[in-house]
């Protein structure tokens, strides 16, 4: 009898430029934040991504407090979008326009 169902066997990998756009646009959705996808690295280790974005901030932006908005904001779309568990955001404040 046919369920409907289908097994499906093999790998899903997603590369390193898909996860560096995603969490670049992420990173650029939080107002106050600018980052592209050339300021993000991508590591996979242990199964894992390790992002670290660089970023400007807009004038009179909290730091710490945009910081951490943008970390769970990359970390939640990398992980719905692609299906990729994060291990880390690191981000850099690069400079203030």
């Amino acid at each position: 009898m046919n369920t409907g169902e289908k097994e499906c066997k093999g790998t899903i990998r997603v590369a390193q430029e898909v996860v560096s756009e995603v969490a670049a646009a992420a990173a650029e959705e939080i107002d106050g934040v600018i980052c592209g996808p050339k300021n993000v690295t991508v590591k996979y280790t242990g199964g894992a991504a390790e992002v670290s974005l660089a970023v400007l901030l807009r004038a009179g932006t909290k730091a710490q407090s945009v910081s951490e908005t943008v970390q769970n904001a990359v970390r939640d779309s990398i992980q719905s979008m692609t299906g990729v568990t994060v291990s880390r955001v690191n981000i850099k404040i690069c400079g203030q326009i």
